[in-house]
């Protein structure tokens, strides 16, 4: 089970303000479970990805990386419009996952 494997899970607040009140739409069942990092967390990903292999095999996995889509500012939000970006980027994801260790550099 999640638990048996040190696994918790809980709702997190959205990384980035979502003033506009975005609103994720409900797809039953979910078809995508990502994360919306910059760090390559391969232990977590193939983990994740190998779950749903096994138990829902309709279910993709998807790594968005905010550096790759705001390349033109060294992946960092500066602004209000690329705010508006990410809000619209969390939308992509049914599930999103995310691991809470802090700086996470050494996996960059």
């Amino acid at each position: 089970s999640v638990q048996s494997n040190g696994v918790r899970v809980f709702w997190h607040p959205l990384h980035h303000s979502n003033f506009r009140g975005v609103r994720v739409p409900s797809r039953e069942p979910p078809e995508v479970v990502g994360v919306h990092t910059t760090h390559n967390d391969t232990e977590l990903y193939g983990a994740v990805a190998d779950m749903l292999q096994v138990h829902t095999p309709h279910v993709r996995f998807e790594h968005t990386d905010p550096a790759a889509r705001f390349s033109n500012t060294g992946g960092h939000v500066v602004s209000p419009a690329q705010t508006d970006l990410v809000v619209r980027q969390l939308t992509e994801l049914d599930v999103t996952i995310l691991r809470s260790a802090g700086c996470m550099a050494h996996l960059n």
